[in-house]
């Protein structure tokens, strides 16, 4: 199938699954119930109005980026990455002119055992960023990973070690030390 009217074969797509969301949709009620509720049921001092309506703006922020990410699609090409959806604005980014990979961990505890990863993608003008929450974060990262050795991308040292550690380090002839940032 093609997308956006040229020819760009979709491979693969991805979404975040609801589950996957749950929590931040669960966060994002939860702190709008603690905002809002005062704000209409209870007659507050000014400077107390004005906090809780701050952070009413943030729940709603923070709510909205989550729709955002469960309506968007990411699809795999075979000219490269691409992204959909009703709330978010679509983008591109060729696997010839991929300027930026970075894979980080995000650990949520001391022993690091658990938390999250990030892919950051970049090129031609547009930037992308997939947590690991999304369904096929895996075969993404391979495929960023291996267009960014035929590009002979440079990648940053993290990078290299979080490959590793998913077990998708690329071939040392494709990131010899001449690559490492």
């Amino acid at each position: 199938m093609m997308v956006g009217g040229d020819d760009w074969q979709v491979k693969s797509r991805h979404r975040y699954p609801v589950r996957a969301l749950a929590g931040d949709l669960f966060r994002t009620s939860i702190g709008l119930i603690l905002t809002a509720g005062p704000l209409l049921l209870v007659d507050l001092v000014d400077v107390l109005k004005v906090i809780l309506f701050l952070l009413l703006i943030v729940f709603l922020i923070f709510g909205f980026r989550t729709m955002i990410r469960q309506a968007t699609t990411v699809m795999l090409c075979d000219k490269g990455i691409r992204t959909a959806g009703r709330f978010a604005s679509e983008k591109s980014i060729s696997w010839r002119n991929m300027q930026i990979l970075k894979l980080r961990y995000f650990s949520t505890r001391r022993d690091r055992e658990a938390g999250w990863m990030q892919l950051q993608l970049g090129g031609g003008g547009e930037k992308l960023s997939l947590d690991s929450a999304i369904d096929g974060f895996d075969q993404i990262v391979a495929e960023t990973t291996e267009n960014a050795g035929i590009n002979g991308l440079n990648l940053e040292t993290t990078t290299l070690e979080n490959l590793k550690a998913m077990g998708l380090a690329p071939a040392e002839k494709d990131y010899g030390d001449a690559h490492l940032r």
